[in-house]
């Protein structure tokens, strides 16, 4: 039983380290944003709830950026935004700097 609990134990604090969680839910947004348009963006890698969380955190003062909405494991997401305040440029040119260095538009 102890040795169980120890790889338990284990198990759990390399999930903590790893920092990504293919199941983690999609957090509705801190702000609501007016939107009228949509923007389908790249990482250049396969993401997990945590990595989107991560580019939520990058764009949450970002005026004029609402909602991102994404499927866990997927490679695109998709931000919503007001245009008459930002453009997709914007956000990508955002989020490499935020330190997402392979972010582009989806194609």
């Amino acid at each position: 039983m102890i040795r169980r609990a120890s790889f338990v134990v284990a198990a759990l604090a390399a999930l903590s380290v790893s920092g990504c969680t293919s199941d983690a839910a999609p957090k509705p947004p801190a702000k609501v944003v007016a939107t009228d348009a949509t923007a389908k963006l790249d990482l250049g890698r396969d993401f997990c709830g945590n990595c989107v969380d991560g580019a939520r955190k990058h764009l949450a003062d970002f005026d004029g950026v609402g909602a991102i909405d994404y499927t866990a494991g997927a490679k695109f997401f998709t931000v919503h935004y007001d245009s008459k305040k930002v453009t997709p440029v914007q956000i990508v040119q955002k989020l490499v700097a935020s330190g997402e260095p392979a972010t582009k538009l989806a194609e």
